[in-house]
């Protein structure tokens, strides 16, 4: 495997000989080699300074070293040596030009080829040893990490000036063989074996040249949430933070989030670059969040970018200004929350947006039906999300965890939104069910959402008048994680999610992993569980959920065979697997993303 440099000046590589050996065959074949194994490349063909393009060639070109000491002589003399100065000029000049159009692919590799170098200028001017010209044009070497020679006498009478003549004399490859030896890194070649097996062994020999490591391929993963996020940390950051810390055993990972400032650092291998949006608040922020990315992607280097759709729209602009493959990831169908919360034609804008996208994916194969008949042309990927299974610990006795009660309670986990969350459904069905079990409600919000639930629950009806004796009813306790999170689901009865809207219900899988029966809305995304260790109601039926509610709460057999149910189900949705399925798809796209370059260049 070729290693290259990932930083400062890029490889040169020159490809020396007489004519009409095969060299721009050759530097053809080692740069779409180079490009293949991820390197940025150059290939200029400084073939002849300006004088030698536009006069004829001399004729000791021709018929080999001339006298020097003649009366001719006295006069070529400071001929060649103005020739031999505009040459190396231009040679130098032209190598110049090459490294700073790359410059451009900042953090890749790059690589300069070209069919002549020093070299040849060295075996066309024969300059005398340690004359000015030759200290200058050796130097010039120096520059060059590997010169290729090709030795043979050329099928075909050519000499450097481009201009065919009667005869080549045998005078070339002496002088070649006899100045290489001046030269550092020479790779001989004989002409006339096959072209693969010429770029084999001189790839072979670049890395003594240039002992760097190979660059990986570059993922971005942008998300305007994470777990440090104050109004959200939801469920999608999770298992986006998870996914890339697995990726970065291949790939070279680098997360875009927001954040109150600018900032860059790494953590578990995976790079965090923050962009200053939160002083907007948490609906400004994800609007400039979502208006910043295009910009983003101009200075951020990558390979392939992974973009969690940021609300209120479910699709970007990113695809439009990125020349790398992107992979929109739909993990929450935005338009049609949009659509029903606010009563608006999201429909259309939905729409155009996912038809600007080559790849999606999406958390259930409801949503992938939807999107595949928006959009005939996306490639349409379904990538459920996957949990780590919870520590072994036996589940604590009621009454000795974080919450005591001695019946347990009924527990709400997720982001508090009122509308998409049905955290207001969840409240009256609670009201009319008549459980004695506790309902605890954790999580957070914006402070408008936040302020708006502790309403409602301050409106509860007393424990007396419910019908539950004394004691709390609903309880608020923000948000939880780590171990306090785990020994909330440990001594929970049942969960509930009572959403209006989701995309796959992380929470859902949580709980099942702790062998928890979950009590939802009957919607399309939810039907992954397929019935085993859930229990679904009827689409928004308040009394419906009261009426299971109350029967869960009454009967622990049949919450103990659902929970059976529900944390064999939750074995088969692991995070391995859902790395595992990034990563086979960063793979597909990018190797044919690299096919399709490749196609275009011999094109």
């Amino acid at each position: 495997m070729i290693s290259m440099r990932t930083s400062g000046r890029p490889l040169v590589v020159a490809v020396s000989g007489p004519d009409a050996l095969g060299k721009t065959t050759l530097v053809k074949e080692l740069a779409q080699t180079l490009r293949r194994r991820g390197c940025a490349v150059a290939t200029p063909h400084p073939y002849g300074c300006v004088v030698c393009r536009r006069l004829p060639p001399p004729r000791h070109w021709r018929d080999g070293p001339q006298p020097r000491h003649d009366a001719a002589g006295f006069l070529r003399r400071p001929l060649e040596a103005a020739h031999c100065l505009i040459d190396t000029t231009e040679l130098s000049a032209r190598l110049m030009v090459a490294s700073v159009s790359l410059r451009r692919h900042r953090g890749r590799p790059t690589a300069i080829v070209t069919d002549r170098g020093p070299l040849d200028a060295l075996a066309k001017f024969d300059p005398v040893p340690r004359s000015a010209a030759a200290r200058r044009l050796t130097r010039l070497t120096r520059r060059y990490d590997t010169t290729v020679l090709l030795e043979g006498r050329p099928p075909v009478p050519e000499v450097l000036s481009r201009q065919r003549v009667p005869e080549v004399t045998d005078g070339w490859p002496g002088r070649y063989r006899r100045w290489a030896r001046q030269v550092p890194s020479v790779v001989e070649l004989e002409a006339g074996r096959d072209v693969s097996e010429l770029v084999a062994t001189a790839i072979g020999a670049i890395p003594e040249a240039a002992p760097t490591p190979v660059r990986r391929p570059r993922v971005v993963i942008s998300n305007f949430d994470n777990t440090s996020q104050k109004e959200y940390a939801g469920g999608s950051a999770v298992s986006l933070e998870r996914v890339a810390r697995d990726l970065g055993d291949e790939f070279d990972v680098t997360i875009v989030t927001a954040g109150a400032h600018r900032r860059t650092h790494e953590e578990g291998g995976v790079l965090y670059r923050t962009l200053p949006v939160s002083w907007a608040g948490p609906r400004g922020g994800q609007l400039l969040f979502q208006a910043m990315l295009p910009f983003v992607a101009r200075t951020v280097p990558h390979d392939l970018w992974l973009e969690n759709l940021t609300p209120p729209f479910s699709a970007g602009l990113l695809p439009l200004t990125t020349r790398a493959p992107v992979i929109g990831i739909d993990k929450v169908r935005y338009s049609e929350f949009m659509r029903r919360k606010y009563h608006l034609p999201y429909r259309s804008a939905e729409r155009f947006g996912y038809r600007r996208y080559r790849h999606l994916i999406v958390m259930n194969e409801a949503d992938a039906t939807a999107i595949r008949r928006l959009s005939p042309r996306t490639t349409v990927e379904v990538i459920p999300n996957g949990i780590d299974p919870p520590s072994a610990e036996p589940a604590p006795p009621y009454g000795s965890g974080p919450f005591p009660h001695d019946q347990g309670y009924i527990l709400f986990l997720g982001r508090i939104d009122m509308w998409q969350k049905g955290l207001d459904l969840l409240l009256k069905a609670y009201a009319r069910s008549g459980v004695t079990l506790p309902l605890i409600l954790a999580g957070r919000g914006t402070a408008a959402q936040e302020k708006q639930l502790t309403k409602l629950v301050d409106g509860l009806p007393a424990p007396a008048e419910a019908g539950r004796g004394t004691g709390p009813t609903a309880r608020l306790v923000g948000h939880v994680e780590g171990q306090r999170k785990h020994r909330l689901l440990q001594g929970s009865t049942f969960v509930v999610m009572p959403s209006r809207q989701e995309t796959f219900g992380i929470v859902a899988l949580e709980a099942m992993s702790y062998g928890k029966p979950v009590l939802h809305f009957d919607l399309p995304a939810l039907r992954w569980t397929g019935g085993a260790g859930d229990v679904a109601v009827p689409a928004f039926d308040v009394d419906a959920l009261a009426a299971r509610m109350r029967e869960l709460a009454d009967d622990p057999a049949w919450r103990d065979r659902l929970g059976k149910q529900a944390a064999h189900l939750a074995e088969q949705y692991t995070a391995q697997a859902m790395s595992q399925r990034y990563r086979s798809l960063a793979r597909r796209v990018l190797n044919a993303s690299d096919s399709a370059a490749a196609r275009t260049r011999q094109g």
